[in-house]
């Protein structure tokens, strides 16, 4: 009788770690097809498969990278305005594009420095909608800039412990919005109990070593995930209110409004950005 349970809980173990396997292949061409498409559409904004149509005029390898031999480059400048047009046409290329009609907004659950965010409705399915305030795009040169580099940012991750982006409302600064899976429950409101501030006396009991010990793996496997991409995704603000917890209790890492991009040149950013402080105490 042991014998047996043994087996089929060896077995389920592998369907298990068959599905997940599946599951990683198919995130890992997601992200693939996400990547050629984001090229193709880079090729056609700036003329590339025009150049290479052409095949009546002959043109050097030296136009088509617009090298000028000559004299040294300088890097173009930034416009925000072009920053903010890609990503509009890589949300709609890849579908999730979200007009804000489409979108009821309930009541605000959270409130931070840049946003508050709403429990909404969109196409019948409950979701989280993170209303960037319209003076963080008026005070801030950047504002659109960081902006899109957030949902972006959001956008290319596929990890079971990574908040889902079901779309987003490009049309800032009214209508700067970002819209996720819908999560009630963070790992502060977990460890500390609901409310605002961290009290000295607790408000619920601390959560069993164990549970604890989950959390903190999931949370490094999300890490992982973030530091493996090419370039690295370095999350830069990671706390227990910035973490999410589904209906299971497992995580989910939200919140990418400080995170940058560090190649494999860099080693580390400088500077101190959010307030990354031990999450399981």
């Amino acid at each position: 009788m042991i014998w047996a349970l043994v087996k089929v809980t060896e077995l389920e173990q592998e369907v298990q770690k068959q599905k997940e396997i599946r599951s990683m292949y198919k995130m890992r061409m997601e992200r693939t097809q996400d990547y050629l498409r984001y090229c193709l559409q880079i090729a056609q904004d700036n003329g590339f498969l025009d150049l290479l149509s052409n095949h009546k005029s002959p043109v050097s390898r030296d136009v088509v990278l617009n090298i000028d031999t000559t004299s040294p480059q300088l890097p173009a400048p930034v416009s925000h305005q072009s920053d903010l047009g890609l990503l509009i046409n890589q949300a709609k290329l890849n579908g999730w594009f979200i007009d804000p009609i489409e979108i009821e907004l309930r009541e605000v659950i959270g409130q931070g420095s840049t946003a508050d965010i709403y429990r909404g409705i969109w196409r019948g399915l409950e979701v989280a909608v993170k209303c960037i305030y319209p003076d963080f795009f008026e005070k801030n040169e950047n504002g659109v800039s960081f902006f899109a580099q957030e949902v972006e940012t959001l956008s290319k991750q596929r990890h079971r412990f990574i908040l889902q982006l079901m779309g987003a409302c490009l049309e800032p600064p009214m209508q700067g919005w970002i819209v996720t899976e819908f999560l009630s429950m963070t790992l502060k409101d977990w460890l500390h109990g609901p409310g605002s501030n961290r009290r000295k006396e607790r408000v619920i009991p601390l959560p069993p070593l164990q549970e604890r010990l989950n959390k903190a793996v999931e949370i490094a496997q999300a890490m992982q995930y973030l530091h493996e991409q090419k370039p690295k995704v370095i999350h830069r603000d990671l706390k227990p209110s910035n973490i999410f917890l589904d209906d299971a209790k497992h995580v989910r890492v939200a919140d990418f409004g400080h995170a940058r991009f560090l190649s494999d040149e860099e080693m580390a950013l400088t500077g101190e950005t959010g307030k990354n402080r031990s999450l399981l105490l």
